[in-house]
C-alpha cells in the first residue's frame, strides 16, 4: 500500500500520532488554516441536485429523507436498523458521498477536520469479511462517485481494486471486521455494514472485563469510536461521521442496543431509523409497473394485523374482528405480503416479522 512521493507510504502518512497533532496546533495557533475553495451546500440542497449527488435527486423519498436527516450538521452517528430491502446501505453510501464532497470543498481537508496539514483522512467501509467489503459498500460507492459529475469535474479519484485515492490525501478503503483494521488511521467516515451478522462468541479469550462474551461488532465499533474520539473530537461532538446498518438477526444485538440507548437518552448527535419494507417504498412507484408496490395497509381492504409476540406469548395474525391481546404490539401489514406471514399459505410468521417488519 505504498504511494509514490516523498518516500512515505500510506501507513506512514495515516499513522501520524498525537505529537503530530500537537505540532500542527502549535504551528497553527490552534486554528485551522484551511480555506474554502467553494461554499459547502447544505445537505438539503446537495441532495436535490444530480450534479452533486447523481441519482439521489430522483430516488425514493425514504432514501432522500434519511440522507438529509443523517447528514445534518451536528449529527456524528447514524444508526439504521429495520427490515431487509429498505435501502440502508444506499443511504449510508450517499452519506459517505456527501462527506467526500465536503472534503472537496476545502483547500486542506485535514486542517478543516483539525488535523496536521496534508494528513490523510480515511473513509473505512467495514464488513464481516474483506471480499464482502470490496463487493458491496466499496463497489457501490465507486458507482455513486462515477454517477456524480461534480467528482469528475472537481475531485476526480484514482480508483483501484483495494482503495480509492481522492486528491488532498482522501482515501477510501474496504476492510474486514477486525479491531486491528481500524488502528492507526485518521478516520473521518466509519461505516459498518450488516453489524448484526457478525460473530458473538461465548467464553472468548478476546472478551474484556467480567463478561466472557466477545461481540465482534461492539469490539470493532468501540475501537473505531475511540480512534475517532482521540483525533476528531472538537470538545462537544465528533467531526466526521459513524454509520451502522443492519437488518435484525437476534434479540438485543449491538445495533439494537445502540438504537435503544440513543432514543432513551435523546442523543442529539445521533440519528436513528427503523423502517418496514413497505415504509421504504411509500410514495414511490415500482420502476417497472409504474404502480405502488404495496397497498395502504391502514385501510380495511389493504392490509391485515399482526400481533407481535414476546417471551410469554407467540406472535399471531389477527383475523377480521378479532381483539388483540391487551398491551400487545400490533403492526399492520400490506395484503400483498400475507403469504409471507401466514403459515396456512406457506409463510413463516416469525421470520417475516424479523425480515419484513424489522423486529
Amino acid at each position: 500500500m505504498s504511494r509514490k512521493g516523498k518516500g512515505k507510504g500510506i501507513a506512514d502518512t495515516i499513522g501520524a500520532g498525537l505529537s503530530d497533532q500537537i505540532a500542527a496546533m502549535v504551528d497553527g495557533g490552534g486554528v485551522s488554516r484551511a480555506t474554502l475553495l467553494r461554499p459547502i451546500l447544505p445537505i438539503e440542497e446537495w441532495a436535490s441536485d444530480s450534479y452533486y449527488c447523481g441519482h439521489l435527486a430522483s430516488a425514493p423519498p425514504s432514501i432522500r429523507d434519511r440522507v438529509i436527516a443523517g447528514g445534518q450538521e451536528g449529527i456524528s452517528k447514524v444508526l439504521m436498523g429495520g427490515a431487509i430491502g429498505t435501502f440502508k446501505t444506499t443511504v449510508a453510501l450517499y452519506l459517505a458521498l456527501y462527506e467526500a464532497y465536503k472534503c472537496a470543498c476545502w483547500s486542506d481537508p485535514a486542517q478543516a477536520y483539525g488535523q496536521k496539514p496534508g494528513e490523510a483522512l480515511v473513509f473505512l467501509f467495514v464488513s464481516r469479511d474483506y471480499e464482502k467489503a470490496k463487493e458491496v459498500p466499496y463497489g457501490r460507492f465507486i458507482q455513486l462517485v462515477n454517477e456524480a459529475s461534480f467528482f469528475r469535474d472537481h475531485f476526480k479519484p484514482v480508483i483501484q481494486k483495494e482503495q480509492m485515492l481522492f486528491p488532498n490525501n482522501i482515501i477510501v478503503m474496504p476492510v474486514a471486521t477486525t479491531e486491528e483494521n481500524v488502528i492507526s488511521y485518521t478516520v473521518v467516515f466509519f461505516y459498518m455494514d450488516e453489524s448484526e451478522h457478525m460473530k458473538v462468541t461465548s467464553d472468548s479469550r478476546l472478551a474484556r472485563g467480567l463478561s466472557k462474551e466477545y461481540d465482534q461488532a461492539e469490539a470493532v465499533a468501540g475501537e473505531g469510536l475511540r480512534r475517532m474520539m482521540s483525533r476528531m473530537f472538537d470538545g462537544e461532538k465528533l467531526r466526521g461521521r459513524q454509520v451502522f446498518t443492519s437488518s435484525p438477526k437476534f434479540p438485543d444485538s449491538y445495533l439494537q442496543r445502540q438504537i435503544r440507548r440513543a432514543k432513551e437518552h435523546n442523543d442529539k448527535y445521533t440519528y436513528t431509523s427503523e423502517m418496514t419494507l413497505w415504509d421504504a417504498w411509500r410514495g414511490f412507484n415500482d420502476p417497472v409497473t409504474g404502480r405502488p408496490k404495496f397497498s395502504d395497509e391502514m385501510t380495511p381492504w389493504g392490509g391485515f394485523s399482526v400481533e407481535i409476540g414476546d417471551d410469554t406469548f407467540l406472535s399471531r395474525i389477527l383475523e377480521d374482528g378479532e381483539e388483540p391481546r391487551r398491551g400487545a404490539l400490533i403492526r399492520r401489514v400490506p395484503i400483498e405480503l400475507r403469504s409471507q406471514f401466514d403459515p396456512k399459505l406457506g409463510g413463516d410468521l416469525e421470520e417475516a416479522i424479523r425480515d419484513l417488519i424489522g423486529l
